[in-house]
């Protein structure tokens, strides 16, 4: 069986003061990434570099639990496939929504989950994929620390 969860967000634009917690305008108008937040991003840029057959930015995650593969994508053997805010989801082992777990704004969320090109690209799944998607993790990090 594979669980396939589409991908979504909220695209309204939130300032910093309306989330309610004190957090910090940083320059492109979202809110200062905390320690945590960093940590956890770095672990999926780990991840994904560790096993490029793990991202693919055109799926939130898909799981393979059991069966043949009748999927474009190619299963690791770890047995998922996720885009960036899917592997926040996994690797933080919350039942949060990605940007909730990041305490992201919303044009932080569309920033960081929702870049066209990476969405785009015809060769997801592989290690210069993966490099690029670890690139734009660097500078979403550098953007918002």
């Amino acid at each position: 069986m594979f669980v396939v969860r589409p991908q979504r967000a909220d695209l309204s634009l939130v300032s910093s003061a309306d989330t309610g917690r004190g957090d910090v305008p940083r320059r492109g108008g979202g809110v200062k990434l905390s320690r945590k937040a960093v940590t956890l991003l770095r672990k999926v840029k780990r991840h994904i570099l560790a096993e490029p057959k793990r991202i693919a930015m055109r799926v939130w995650r898909i799981e393979k639990r059991g069966i043949a593969n009748r999927s474009v994508l190619k299963i690791p053997s770890c047995g998922t496939v996720a885009c960036i805010g899917g592997w926040v989801e996994v690797l933080s082992k919350t039942t949060k929504e990605a940007w909730d777990i990041l305490g992201l704004a919303g044009a932080q969320q569309a920033e960081l989950f929702f870049d066209y090109k990476l969405q785009r690209a015809p060769r997801q799944q592989t290690p210069a994929h993966a490099h690029a998607v670890a690139d734009h993790i660097d500078r979403f990090i550098e953007k918002y620390t």
